[in-house]
């Protein structure tokens, strides 16, 4: 990953793949969270949030949790602030960072849970993610990761 808010991303930044990606998300959510459940963690940490679109679906649907959600883009990052914003439920319950995800800039020990889903296909070094990932979480965290295969489509 490159400190970089302008590198190149496959989806791309306008408002029409903004939307579009929280269309997906909604539209896949009875999926991807069949089998998720951070009802037990306070403080999660979501590495790729781009729009928010998973953000919003994790604050809803776990009205306990605080979330941290870190993204390389500004853009992307305006996008979910000022929509997580417009959601009552989500109100004092988020903090969004520009951060790179191969060098976290959080203690250890700072979160007791993370969510990464469809990010990992994005990054070059997924290890390194997964590594500091690990770092920043207590022990006995509960770490929820969702990845597409592509080449299977």
């Amino acid at each position: 990953m490159s400190n970089k808010s302008d590198f190149p991303y496959l989806h791309g930044f306008s408002q029409k793949e903004q939307d579009r990606l929280r269309q997906q998300a909604a539209f896949a959510e009875h999926i991807i969270y069949k089998d998720i459940n951070l009802s037990s963690v306070k403080d999660v940490l979501e590495v790729g949030c781009g729009v928010g679109a998973q953000s919003e679906i994790l604050l809803r649907r776990f009205p306990k949790i605080n979330l941290t959600g870190i993204d390389l883009n500004e853009k992307q990052l305006s996008a979910a602030t000022t929509h997580l914003e417009s959601l009552p439920y989500a109100d004092n319950r988020f903090n969004l960072k520009k951060m790179n995800a191969e060098s976290l800039e959080f203690e250890s020990n700072s979160f007791d849970g993370a969510f990464l889903c469809w990010v990992l296909e994005h990054i070059p070094n997924p290890a390194n993610v997964l590594s500091e990932v690990r770092r920043v979480l207590s022990p006995g965290s509960t770490v929820y990761v969702t990845e597409v295969l592509n080449s299977t489509t």
